[in-house]
């Protein structure tokens, strides 16, 4: 936080904010200095957030392998969501912090990610069989799978 940001924050009477232990690759966030010791991480939302991070690499990854004409294997998205699934099912407020980590660049396998998730959530509360949540929750995954076929030019446009 540099001094501007403060002031910035101060105006806005904004006394408190906090700071996520983990980026958007996954990797952990070392602060340069450490004003408050009282950083308790919450073991469930790390461990979510560093499975989800790690997920959505795994699905950009795949996704890239599909651009380039692999086939779309399912039992490895099936690999990379349950995991995520059970996690949700254990603790659905993990649901409540997806949105934090989706930035322009990974949104594409972000939004994958979470659709499978919030999906299969869904299925939970409606109560499917455990089977068939995870199903729905592949199949939100999967939903957009198709968008590998489209042209470099149209998937990466910036504008409207």
């Amino acid at each position: 936080m540099t001094k501007a940001l403060i002031k910035t924050l101060q105006a806005f009477l904004i006394t408190e904010f906090s700071v996520e232990k983990t980026l958007i690759d996954g990797k952990k966030f070392l602060p340069k200095e450490v004003i408050d010791n009282e950083l308790v991480e919450i073991e469930g939302f790390s461990n979510f957030t560093n499975l989800y991070l790690k997920s959505v690499q795994a699905y950009k990854s795949l996704f890239k392998n599909w651009q380039a004409g692999s086939k779309v294997e399912v039992a490895m998205i099936r690999s990379i969501l349950i995991p995520l699934v059970d996690k949700v099912l254990e603790k659905p407020g993990n649901i409540l912090i997806l949105h934090h980590y989706c930035n322009k660049e990974d949104y594409m396998y972000h939004h994958a990610i979470s659709t499978g998730l919030i999906g299969g959530y869904i299925a939970f509360k409606i109560q499917c069989d455990l089977a068939d949540v995870y199903q729905v929750a592949i199949g939100g995954c999967l939903a957009d799978c198709g968008m590998a076929k489209l042209s470099p030019r149209i998937f990466n446009k910036t504008s409207s």
